[in-house]
């Protein structure tokens, strides 16, 4: 088989991306960058065709083949669409960010606000306590001082 006219010892295509097997030198391999990529029998017979194909690595093998990597290149409205997703994605991701922190403040002010209203429960039950005991004390005090009301008034009988 034939890559452009070089010996291609195997490749695999996967989407937009193939590997060659070449039997040639580095130099001469990273020359199809750029290149209409043309697979061929040896006989001439056209087996496979890619167009846009950049260069994204070639590596010479312990075997001494190259091992030509490309990828489709994207076209320039592409690649901006591509970079503004990209933008977009960060502004995104910055606002989804912000918006969890204040997310988290709210949920430690609820927690805040729950613990605190926990706490003045507390007081006003107690408050309710020493109140029934104050109730208590009064009505302790009410009966003593009636108490004493009939003694001094016995003692002012006695007397007079």
């Amino acid at each position: 088989m034939k890559l452009n006219q070089l010996t291609l010892i195997s490749y695999a295509i996967d989407g937009d991306s193939a590997c060659f097997i070449l039997d040639t030198d580095l130099a001469t391999a990273v020359a199809l960058d750029g290149q209409a990529l043309k697979v061929t029998t040896d006989a001439g017979d056209d087996v496979a065709a890619m167009d846009g194909h950049k260069v994204v690595a070639a590596v010479k093998q312990e075997d001494g083949y190259i091992a030509l990597h490309t990828a489709r290149a994207l076209d320039p409205q592409t690649a901006e669409s591509i970079k503004a997703l990209e933008t977009n994605l960060a502004v995104a991701k910055k606002a989804a960010d912000a918006a969890q922190d204040t997310a988290d403040a709210a949920q430690q002010r609820a927690t805040d606000t729950e613990g605190a209203a926990a706490e003045l429960g507390v007081i006003a039950s107690q408050a309710i306590s020493d109140g029934t005991d104050t109730q208590a004390a009064v009505a302790e005090l009410g009966g003593m001082v009636a108490d004493l009301t009939v003694r001094v008034e016995a003692l002012e009988s006695a007397k007079g």
